[in-house]
């Protein structure tokens, strides 16, 4: 399906706009930004998508009961939510503003209920990634609108022979190191084993609503969620307070800094009195402890830490976990 054909099914202006923008950013790395909610003091939402973590989810047992509870946490990868199931979550609602990533959930949870687990971590983790008779196999079971999404990018894929590396290395965040099936399964508790593959499509099924997504900033949560048991906010936290990028966004960046009170009151009213929020995480050997640091300073909010092992890599993540009470307090 080249651009033409992909455009003509695409009846919604916006998906026509998204798979506009994803064709640039498959062809040649162009980063097309829709949406900008920048001048709000969040990143744009636009960009590449992770197909697996690259963070150990394991640490979820140790952060918190998820068992019967009602989960906030970032889209991103998907995984991060299907943990949540796995561990047996009551309610998951997972939030984002890269609206690609709302296509790439809706694509991994229909792959992980209608596929075989081998051939569900062939799709994610075998090199080159998104093999497109495997998609057929699923693709039936998606959404119109992601559907015609992903058939417009498979078969371009398809079309694109010895240049499908460098495109997938332009859509996909950290292709092809972080698609190694190894790491993919031991950052995810629930692709361990059969066993757990199987339990977390009965989970799924067992939810008394589906996943449900919603393009929100980590700033507004109070104003768009009801209280959660437990809100996962992975590395957000990162963006919104160190400045990974050029210069040109060190406004922004200054501006993300003196949210800080607003992030925590947004917070606060989305926690339950006992809530738990694991707030950001640290890459063993890789962020510079001072971002955490800066994190720290600007939150001040008193954290506790868990020692991740990492998965690929001889050095351990530390993840930084806080009270609905510890928020509170932060907030006075």
């Amino acid at each position: 399906m080249r651009y033409n054909d992909a455009m003509t099914l695409a009846k919604d202006p916006l998906l026509k706009q998204k798979i506009d923008a994803t064709f640039q950013i498959l062809k040649n790395g162009e980063k097309s930004f829709f949406n900008n909610d920048a001048k709000e003091g969040c990143l744009p939402n636009w960009y590449s998508f992770y197909a697996t973590t690259n963070e150990n989810l394991g640490y979820f047992q140790k952060f918190a009961s998820f068992e019967d509870k009602d989960v906030l946490t970032v889209t991103a990868s998907g995984d991060h939510a299907l943990n949540a199931v796995y561990f047996g979550a009551k309610s998951v609602e997972t939030f984002d503003i890269n609206e690609l990533t709302f296509f790439a959930y809706d694509l991994k949870q229909a792959a992980l209920l209608n596929l075989s687990r081998q051939d569900f971590l062939d799709f994610y983790s075998d090199i080159p990634l998104f093999n497109k008779k495997i998609y057929d196999k699923f693709s039936s079971h998606l959404s119109l609108n992601t559907k015609t999404f992903f058939d417009a990018v498979f078969n371009f894929l398809e079309d694109a022979g010895i240049n499908k590396h460098v495109m997938l290395r332009n859509l996909v965040e950290g292709y092809p190191v972080e698609c190694d099936p190894g790491i993919f399964v031991r950052n995810n508790p629930y692709l361990a084993s059969e066993k757990t593959f199987k339990e977390t499509k009965k989970l799924i099924g067992m939810l008394k609503e589906p996943v449900r997504h919603k393009f929100c900033p980590a700033h507004r949560l109070g104003e768009n969620f009801s209280q959660k048991d437990i809100v996962i906010l992975s590395n957000i936290l990162h963006y919104y307070f160190c400045s990974f990028y050029s210069n040109a966004d060190y406004q922004v960046m200054k501006k993300n800094a003196e949210m800080s009170n607003n992030f925590l009151k947004s917070l606060s009213k989305v926690l339950k009195p006992d809530g738990q929020v694991s707030l950001f995480y640290e890459f063993g050997g890789f962020l510079p402890l001072q971002m955490s640091d800066r994190c720290k300073s600007r939150l001040g909010v008193d954290t506790e830490k868990f020692n991740i092992s990492r998965v690929n890599r001889k050095s351990q993540d530390v993840v930084y976990a806080a009270t609905a009470k510890d928020i509170k307090e932060a907030t006075k």
